[in-house]
């Protein structure tokens, strides 16, 4: 699955940042998802692993009150 983020992400920085994320959403909320239980769990480690290759792939995650939201990453 790694691998899969991995070429998703290089997508990303290549263009079609719009039609993309239409794509990758539903695998981002995955992910996002199994941080969100990792952070519940105290699984800090693995919550931080998960946003560091989200962030590697493309995807900035912002944590906020009103929950987590995320973002194709800019440039």
């Amino acid at each position: 699955m790694r691998n899969l983020v991995v070429r998703l992400g290089h997508l990303v920085r290549g263009g079609g940042r719009d039609e993309l994320r239409e794509h990758v959403a539903p695998l981002v909320d995955v992910l996002l998802s199994l941080r969100g239980e990792a952070r519940r769990e105290r699984r800090f480690k693995d919550a931080d692993r998960l946003r560091a290759i989200l962030a590697q792939c493309g995807v900035e995650v912002q944590d906020t009150q009103a929950g987590t939201a995320w973002s194709m990453a800019r440039g």
